[in-house]
């Protein structure tokens, strides 16, 4: 994370919290001015008085608080996911002060862990250390009141003090967070110094790179290296020892291995390697039925995380990766390459992709794709098989590729469907909605079914499970040479 300065600025001072109860006090001796005429002097003289030492306290405040605020935030942040944000407050002066920060955070983002000024909740990096009072709000809003925002910290001396809450964006694209509001009270509590923070920063949110480690797919990658299909080869004029075999007419004499020909008394030829790359391409749907949510997120961005993981896994695998991303028509296209690069390229391409309120044109999209493509490649088609008017054309897609190529299916668990199907009734419409879903769950297997017959392979999971089910699809694959 890159922690960024915030410049304290805009300083105005505001009655504290013990003036306004001296003011409060000094009004109820108003109701004595009929009885005792020189009440009104004495009050008068009291506020005159209060007045002044706000201003004496506010100066105090000013130059025996000197503060310094840093906001610690990655520049891309994963859609759906909790992301870090740290806020470091320092007090650089000689003078002790209680302290309230509040951090607009950007629209459309659920925030958690940001507690409200209790003492005894627990700072990053200190186990011990009481945390600061922290709130989270849009852009562009103003401070709450001190009461409001919980009881504050006392920030001592020369003391350094860190917090942290988490961001979760449920959309894709770019978004910033806002302006920083602090305010600063003294000991006496007459004056309140209040400052805001030029905190506007830019952030990018990305598809989800974060949950390969929520899913434990970082050991996956591992077990494909173990499983030998980093580098998936074959015997032929390679540069790397593959076996010894008997020497056969044609094999050149550099390829003799003369150790083992005088152990095994005949000729012995060393068997060379030759590298094999498959080419995957991810075809990613983004029609209309893509942007319905499932939990927090679009099924377009469940779709976007298992292309971007199975991709990462493929280029591990040395394969080369392409995108599509089609809907009516194609809106992205990568061709197929390897290495890390690709990798970069697949989160640039897949980061700005929205759903599309049109339906899959299989004439568009599948004649297109076969032209591009002629190499016999595995065709990861992401999608959602929901009826028969919605998916037909995700079919004829499927069927057009399936000429050339090796399709394979992966699509999200309607989990609700499911459950409308297992309710038991009670009433005549909940009779209803359980004969719709069986009669949907019906067509939703009969396209699966076709799918298979075509010559497809299919993953069906739900959003927690079709990460790893689409990996070990493809791993099996891999293993049986299927392309």
């Amino acid at each position: 994370m890159s922690a960024r300065s915030i410049n304290l600025t805009r300083w105005r001072c505001l009655p504290g919290r013990r003036l306004l109860v001296c003011l409060g006090l000094a009004a109820l001796l108003l109701a004595l001015a009929p009885v005792w005429r020189w009440v009104l002097v004495w009050v008068a003289a009291v506020d005159g008085a209060l007045l002044v030492g706000m201003v004496v306290d506010y100066l105090r405040l000013r130059r025996g608080v000197r503060l310094r605020l840093e906001r610690s935030v990655r520049s891309r942040l994963s859609v759906g996911v909790d992301n870090p944000v740290k806020l470091t407050l320092e007090n650089r002066g000689a003078l002790a002060a209680r302290v309230w920060v509040r951090d607009s955070a950007p629209a459309g983002c659920v925030v958690t862990g940001a507690d409200l000024g209790t003492d005894d909740a627990v700072t990053l990096g200190s186990p011990q250390a009481p945390r600061l009072a922290v709130g989270v709000g849009g852009r562009g809003g103003t401070p709450d009141a001190p009461r409001a925002m919980g009881p504050g910290l006392t920030l001592g001396a020369a003391e350094r003090l860190e917090v942290s809450y988490t961001v979760r964006p449920l959309r894709r694209g770019d978004c910033a967070f806002g302006d920083l509001h602090v305010r600063v009270e003294s000991g006496l509590g007459l004056a309140t110094a209040a400052a805001r923070g030029d905190g506007e920063e830019m952030v990018q949110v990305v598809p989800n790179v974060l949950g390969a480690r929520q899913l434990g797919l970082a050991s996956r990658f591992r077990d494909l290296a173990l499983l030998g299909l980093k580098r998936v080869r074959r015997e032929g004029e390679g540069v790397e020892f593959a076996s010894l075999r008997d020497y056969t007419q044609g094999d050149g004499y550099r390829d003799v291995d003369w150790k083992a020909t005088a152990r095994r008394r005949r000729p012995i030829v060393r068997a060379r390697e030759a590298e094999r790359s498959q080419d995957v391409i991810l075809c990613v749907d983004a029609g209309r039925r893509s942007a319905a949510r499932v939990g927090e997120v679009t099924r377009l961005d469940h779709a976007i995380h298992v292309a971007l993981l199975l991709g990462s896994a493929a280029l591990e695998a040395d394969d080369r990766v392409g995108l599509l991303v089609f809907s009516d028509a194609v809106h992205a296209w990568l061709p197929p390459r390897r290495g890390a690069p690709q990798r970069r390229r697949l989160l640039e391409a897949l980061t700005h992709v929205q759903p599309r309120l049109c339906p899959v044109e299989p004439r568009e999209v599948g004649p297109w794709l076969m032209s591009r493509v002629r190499r016999r490649s595995l065709m990861v088609v992401l999608t959602d098989i929901h009826d028969e008017v919605e998916s037909r054309p995700v079919v004829e897609v499927v069927r057009l590729l399936r000429a050339r190529h090796l399709p394979l299916c992966v699509t999200l668990r309607d989990e609700a469907l499911e459950a409308a199907r297992a309710a038991i009734p009670s009433d005549p419409e909940a009779v209803y909605r359980r004969v719709a879903a069986t009669e949907r769950w019906r067509e939703r297997e009969a396209l699966k079914r076709e799918l298979v017959q075509l010559g497809a392979h299919v993953v069906d999971r739900s959003p927690e499970a079709v990460t790893v089910e689409a990996l070990n699809a493809y791993v099996e694959l891999k293993r049986r040479r299927a392309l």
